[in-house]
């Protein structure tokens, strides 16, 4: 009987631990795995991984799967959700505090600024075997205000990071990383927009324009899953014209996080151009287009957005953007003249292009040249 109610209160308490996490976790236990092999390949010392890739990949639907599958081997665990939202001072605090009352089971000093938590943290948790989790961040000094120098962990500790940026512990010699990549099937899409694992045989063909659409990014499967759940193969059809000349406002609002994030106009304007022009085109060939006709950072810019997952260096040297990225940033462009295409800095619609030239609607030499760039190559 006692062994019974022992065992009852410590499954209980595992339990209350879980977090919740997807409905349809399709495809998660490959990410898990992987991630977890990451953490364990040293099991002594103290690790830290990084979950990186675009908004809405997964990340941190994959770092709470991971949480859920090995939290009970700690003496102390915490998932701190949205650093990224809560890095100013007072969020800061109110973090510090949810990491010494989860890890310490509520028992915790008072703080009352950001470097009193650090002091307490290292001071409390030191000796603790600890697993902790900081979803969203974007910046080291959101890891070092959490932390601190990270010198108290105790071996055996783990750290997941999930973060839009690559390579943001790049200087840490315990620092690994995963990249997620896109989903390449409709499962997802499926479940939420049928109710079922595969769609009927009439609705495949839109299913596969809709996962082609979004480019398996899981978040916007289904939210767009969601959306269409209860319409004909017309309406399908017809949402996925107007999404192509149109983003989803949800979606947009999301992805643009990762344009605002960028450090200064040189490198929103480099992204802008990568959006609307030069995807597909080899990496040197738009530097020295670039370099030739703009007052941007090129090599500097063009490695910024790499290491914040916005583009990508093909297997031909050539630059690749996510579809949804793509939109999101043609779009900004849009919405400076939604009705005036003569007016926006950028044109990249041949149509359009086509019509502007023609109409000697061109406002100077600069849009003059980019306008016939893009006229001669596409």
């Amino acid at each position: 009987m006692i062994i019974d109610n022992i065992v009852k209160e410590i499954s209980n308490k595992l339990i209350s631990k879980r977090l919740n996490n997807a409905l349809n976790p399709i495809g998660l236990d490959f990410h898990s795995n992987v991630v977890i092999s990451l953490l364990y390949d040293e099991p002594i010392n103290v690790c830290i991984v990084g979950i990186c890739g675009m908004g809405g990949i997964g990340k941190t639907t994959i770092a709470i799967e991971v949480y859920n599958s090995i939290f009970s081997k700690f003496d102390g665990s915490c998932f701190l959700k949205n650093v990224r939202e809560n890095s100013d001072p007072s969020g800061t605090v109110r973090l510090q505090k949810q990491l010494l009352s989860e890890i310490l089971k509520g028992k915790h000093e008072k703080i009352f600024n950001e470097d009193r938590g650090l002091k307490v943290i290292e001071e409390r948790l030191q000796g603790l075997k600890v697993l902790i989790v900081l979803d969203d961040v974007d910046k080291l000094e959101q890891i070092n205000k959490i932390l601190g120098n990270r010198c108290w962990l105790s071996p055996g500790s783990r750290i997941i990071i999930t973060t839009r940026i690559k390579n943001l512990l790049e200087l840490s010699t315990v620092f690994k990383q995963y990249e997620v990549e896109k989903l390449n099937h409709g499962w997802l899409l499926s479940i939420n927009a049928f109710d079922q694992w595969c769609p009927k045989e009439e609705d495949t063909e839109c299913a596969k324009s809709v996962v082609s659409y979004v480019g398996g990014n899981p978040l916007d499967l289904i939210g767009l899953g969601s959306s269409l759940s209860d319409q004909s193969v017309d309406g399908w059809k017809s949402r996925l014209e107007k999404l192509r000349a149109y983003p989803n406002a949800d979606i947009q609002k999301q992805l643009e996080i990762n344009y605002h994030s960028l450090d200064d106009d040189s490198q929103k304007n480099l992204f802008l151009d990568i959006a609307c022009f030069f995807i597909g085109m080899n990496k040197d060939y738009v530097f020295r287009i670039l370099d030739g006709c703009s007052d941007f950072f090129v090599v500097d810019g063009m490695n910024t957005l790499i290491k914040r997952c916005l583009i990508k260096i093909g297997d031909h040297n050539e630059l690749v953007m996510h579809d949804l990225l793509r939109d999101m940033g043609r779009e900004i462009v849009r919405q400076e003249y939604p009705n005036k295409p003569g007016k926006r800095s950028r044109v990249w619609h041949h149509k359009e292009a086509f019509d502007l030239l023609t109409d000697k609607m061109v406002r100077n030499t600069h849009e003059l040249l980019l306008l016939c760039f893009f006229l001669f190559f596409f």
